[in-house]
C-alpha cells in the first residue's frame, strides 16, 4: 500500500509555512501536478517545484515542528473527524468522508494556525 500525497493546494500551504522536509515527489507549480522524469528532461528551468509530502510526513512536521498535533477519529461508517490541537489551548474539529479526507482537511487547518 501507497502513502497517500497531499494536494496541491495543501503543498503550496505548507511551502507558504515553511514546510522543508523533503519528499521523494515534487509538485510543478506551473501545471500542479506530480512532475514526472520526463518533466526533467524539458527546459523546466522556469517551471518551480513544490515537495508533495506524505500525509503522514506533514502530520510529523506539523507535531515535531509546530505542535499542532492532528489526530483522526472515527465516528461512523461513511465519516471521520480530524481533531487539531495546538499547545492543548486550541482545539478544532472537521470531517471528512474518509480517513484520508479528514486528515487532508486537518493538515490544511494546522497549517493555517502558523503564523
Amino acid at each position: 500500500m501507497k502513502e497517500q500525497l497531499i494536494t496541491f493546494d495543501t503543498a503550496k500551504l505548507a511551502k507558504e509555512k515553511g514546510f522543508d522536509w523533503g519528499g521523494e515527489e515534487n509538485y510543478s507549480s506551473r501545471s500542479g501536478f506530480i512532475m514526472s522524469p520526463i518533466d526533467y528532461r524539458e527546459d523546466w528551468s522556469f517551471m518551480l517545484e513544490i515537495q508533495a509530502p506524505t500525509q503522514s510526513l506533514l502530520q510529523k512536521w506539523l507535531r515535531e515542528v509546530h505542535n499542532i498535533d492532528i489526530v483522526i477519529h472515527h465516528i461512523n461508517t461513511n465519516k471521520f473527524e480530524s481533531f487539531i490541537y495546538r499547545n492543548i489551548s486550541h482545539k478544532k474539529v472537521c470531517r471528512g468522508k474518509s480517513y484520508e479526507d479528514a486528515l487532508e482537511i486537518g493538515l490544511q487547518e494546522g497549517l493555517k494556525l502558523i503564523k
